[in-house]
């Protein structure tokens, strides 16, 4: 499937800074979709114990299969659950797995990705589905 940015990447190491401030809000954090996976996030289970945080590759449809992921792994293990992707507010995905289960958190300026030179080409978004625990 094709990228969806413009310089034609789908993986983005999320900075270093961010990743800090989210642990320090939400403790130790699973992540199902790692910069190097040894195995697919979408078809293992994920922790009831911590929240999870998620950078998906950011192509056309996979963004969908993650967004319906993190909704459904939210419900099923009552953890919180992090969305890390660009603020594509018009798709189905968006209005269906997203919008009305989360906590959207707009991000100031572009990041600036940790295997990146310069900010990303695009804005970013946190998409916040609330746990259970209040966490």
């Amino acid at each position: 499937m094709k990228p969806i940015q413009s310089d034609s990447r789908e993986t983005w190491r999320t900075p270093q800074a961010l990743l800090d401030e989210l642990i320090g809000e939400f403790g130790l954090l699973f992540d199902p979709c790692p910069h190097d996976p040894l195995e697919d996030g979408l078809e293992i289970d994920w922790p009831r114990d911590r929240a999870a945080f998620v950078n998906p590759p950011y192509r056309r449809g996979v963004l969908a299969e993650w967004a319906r992921a993190c909704r459904l792994q939210n419900v099923r293990t009552g953890s919180t659950v992090i969305l890390l992707i660009p603020p594509y507010t018009d798709t189905v995905y968006f209005h269906e797995w997203i919008l009305p289960h989360a906590q959207i958190r707009f991000i100031r300026g572009r990041l600036k990705f940790d295997d990146a030179g310069a900010p990303a080409p695009f804005p970013s978004i946190l998409c916040v589905f609330p746990g259970r625990q209040g966490k």
